[in-house]
């Protein structure tokens, strides 16, 4: 047998056929990289969104609750006016159960973002009720007569107003006794001045409207009232502020971001005529508080990162219109969504 053919029959491939199957191999290569690719970015844009996603729902989560709350046990004050002391420079104080700020900007505060301050009782709303004063009351001298001042500590600050006409202003005074001491009074609130803070007049002051007020006018212990605040702040953090005492001069009781990435938060407050309004309007007989129904609350929540190359990307958005009047976010490489909810005030929803 000839060699020649038999080493004939074992030949390797040609340079030609080696690139030839080199460069299908590319091809095929780069198709399945692109895939692949293709695939993962839009995996990272999932888990982007749906991260983002479930930030801004659960900042909606934890503030529905306290919405739901406002005006628990103090919707009859309405935007009863308070005269508390020592005097404001321009007016007496307004108490709401709602105090709505439209674009605040201050420092920590995230410019053109809505803050909402809200107020509720702690107690249980029959508690909240049943103490009146047992004696005609003509001026803020030292000594408030009621019926029981079981629940009150000394520091804690209350309002005399009577619910029987709300056009006359209520006052804010302080406990200065001790009730839970057995020598304490057990019918009175005394409240003498520099006991425990500023808010008490001196003796030769008064603070109450012409005429003071009569036996029957209600005393609330706003040591049992919260108030809570909402506001982003400029490191975009959806931030709640709490305070369980009223007594501004003390630090609120807690401080902390309930979400990150907030770059928007805009109100519309919802009245019993229809109307959504960017703010509630004090002094508006159809768009003040004592008309006030429900909220729309909406949000845009950021990504943490930047994509890398603008995929799925969306135009920047407003909250305008009927969510707000927010001004543009975007022109960037983050992700965003827009989340947006409407909550019945459910203590302020049965008026009328």
């Amino acid at each position: 047998m000839d060699k020649r053919s038999l080493l004939g029959s074992a030949q390797g491939y040609t340079l030609v056929e080696m690139v030839i199957v080199m460069f299908i191999f590319a091809v095929v290569s780069a198709g399945i990289y692109t895939t692949f690719d293709t695939g993962n970015k839009s995996i990272v844009k999932q888990q982007d969104v749906i991260g983002i996603q479930q930030q801004a729902r659960g900042a909606l989560n934890g503030m529905e609750r306290d919405l739901r709350t406002i005006g628990y046990g103090l919707a009859d004050l309405g935007n009863l006016t308070m005269n508390v002391y020592p005097p404001s420079a321009s007016a007496p104080g307004t108490w709401s159960v709602v105090e709505s700020y439209d674009n605040l900007n201050s420092a920590g505060v995230a410019p053109s973002t809505d803050c909402i301050r809200l107020r509720y009782f702690r107690a249980s709303a029959d508690v909240a009720d049943d103490v009146y004063i047992t004696q005609d009351h003509p001026s803020s001298a030292a000594d408030t007569f009621v019926n029981s001042n079981d629940g009150f500590h000394q520091g804690d600050l209350f309002v005399i107003y009577d619910p029987r006409d709300l056009s006359r202003p209520g006052t804010v005074l302080q406990v200065s006794n001790d009730p839970t001491q057995g020598a304490s009074p057990k019918d009175k609130l005394i409240h003498n001045p520099g006991a425990n803070g500023p808010y008490n007049p001196p003796n030769a002051s008064n603070l109450f409207p012409s005429g003071g007020y009569t036996v029957g006018s209600r005393i609330l212990n706003l040591g049992q009232s919260r108030t809570v605040t909402y506001y982003v702040d400029n490191k975009l953090n959806l931030v709640k502020e709490t305070r369980d005492n009223p007594d501004v001069t003390q630090p609120p009781t807690s401080v902390r971001p309930i979400a990150s990435g907030v770059e928007d938060f805009q109100i519309k407050y919802g009245f019993k005529d229809g109307q959504w309004l960017d703010a509630v309007v004090l002094g508006d007989a159809n768009h003040d508080v004592n008309n006030l129904r429900a909220m729309r609350v909406s949000m845009v929540v950021r990504s943490m990162n930047r994509s890398a190359n603008g995929t799925g990307i969306t135009p920047p958005v407003t909250l305008s219109g009927q969510f707000g009047n927010g001004i543009p976010r975007g022109g960037d490489k983050f992700r965003r969504v827009v989340i947006t909810t409407v909550i019945s005030l459910r203590n302020l929803a049965t008026r009328g």
